[in-house]
């Protein structure tokens, strides 16, 4: 899973997004996983990211925060890995 990918603010429609997210999957394929990232529902910049690469939307989860107002994300996944992992 991707726990978190940021783009600097400067750095942004520069294609860096698209880098980390192409890298994050490689990674992940590398471990014989499937990438998941959640991202913030009001986030349109990264929404449109996930739909530019292809990634497919699972769904909606509120994520709640002990103390703090919770999260709507939408899930997303990445394509499979193209061979099983051996450990």
């Amino acid at each position: 899973m991707v726990a978190r990918l940021f783009v600097a603010p400067d750095a942004r429609r520069s294609g860096a997004g698209k880098a980390l997210i192409n890298a994050a999957t490689e990674g992940a394929h590398a471990l014989g996983l499937w990438p998941v990232l959640d991202v913030a529902r009001d986030n349109a910049g990264a929404v449109s990211l996930c739909d530019a690469v292809g990634w497919t939307r699972l769904g909606e989860v509120t994520i709640d925060f002990r103390g703090a107002p919770s999260l709507q994300a939408l899930v997303y996944v990445g394509s499979a890995p193209l061979t099983p992992h051996e450990p």
